[in-house]
């Protein structure tokens, strides 16, 4: 099947300097987080931030996720509240839609603990080395916690 569309939410750890990547499945009831998780250590590379975006990236839709109460954050941090999981923590998208190219969604973080999209930054329609890292950087300095 071909999908118009791909999503990664990326989690960075404001404590320490930590990179979580989470893709996303299209299913019967909605878009979901799918139930893997792939972590950046920090000290790490531009080169090495796009690759792992790019590949989170090509893992979505290739698996149905399951119907869990807790996210794959939560299971990772083996933490039961998703607000306790979001805590220090910028998000942002990295999208891809096949009409208008990539993206990062900066998102602002709410009292709750979920997320909310503020602006969007266009990457355009092919990555050329360095665009997704500057990116994904600047999409950090934007997002709140």
């Amino acid at each position: 099947m071909e999908y118009e569309y791909k999503i990664v939410d990326i989690f960075k750890d404001s404590l320490n300097n930590m990179c979580y990547f989470v893709p996303y499945s299209d299913t019967d009831y909605g878009i979901v987080q799918m139930d893997v998780i792939l972590e950046l250590k920090s000290p790490y590379s531009e080169q090495e931030l796009e690759e792992y975006a790019i590949k989170v990236l090509n893992l979505c839709h290739t698996a149905e996720p399951t119907q869990n109460s807790k996210t794959p954050l939560q299971k990772l941090l083996k933490i039961k509240s998703y607000k306790t999981s979001t805590e220090n923590k910028k998000c942002i998208s990295f999208i891809w839609r096949k009409k208008s190219g990539y993206f990062i969604g900066v998102m602002e973080r709410e009292k709750c603990g979920g997320y909310s999209l503020i602006e969007e930054i266009p990457l355009g329609k092919k990555l050329n080395t360095g665009v997704l890292s500057k990116g994904i950087e600047t999409g950090f300095e934007r997002a709140t916690v």
